[in-house]
């Protein structure tokens, strides 16, 4: 799912994670990990399986300072991806795994283009 609003370099986001089940229903996660990646896959800023200790059915990431620079200072924007995982119980069973992604982009504040 790509996020409506874009990051500002080097600043602060926080991007509010809420899960939903199989039937739509939003869940409160048994475990829940986030990750943060580049369009390419690599990790940024080692944000890589940080555990939220008390996952809750709605959960505040908060990124900052280098989970958002910009690693190529000659374009406008670049894509970041956020990674969750984690698990839950429903009706169809218990510990089920729950992988979702949310995309968003990094506005270049300094920006050479």
């Amino acid at each position: 799912m790509y996020l409506s609003e874009f990051a500002n370099e080097e600043s602060t986001f926080v991007v509010n994670v809420v899960l939903k089940d199989e039937d739509g229903q939003i869940i409160t996660p048994k475990t829940l990990t986030w990750g943060l990646y580049d369009n390419a896959g690599a990790v940024i800023n080692s944000r890589q399986d940080v555990v939220i200790s008390t996952p809750l059915a709605s959960n505040n990431i908060i990124l900052s300072g280098d989970d958002l620079q910009i690693m190529d200072g000659t374009i406008l924007r670049e894509e970041r991806v956020l990674e969750v995982k984690g698990t839950y119980d429903s009706i169809y069973g218990s510990d089920l795994p729950h992988n979702d992604e949310f995309r968003f982009f990094v506005h270049n504040l300094k920006g050479t283009v």
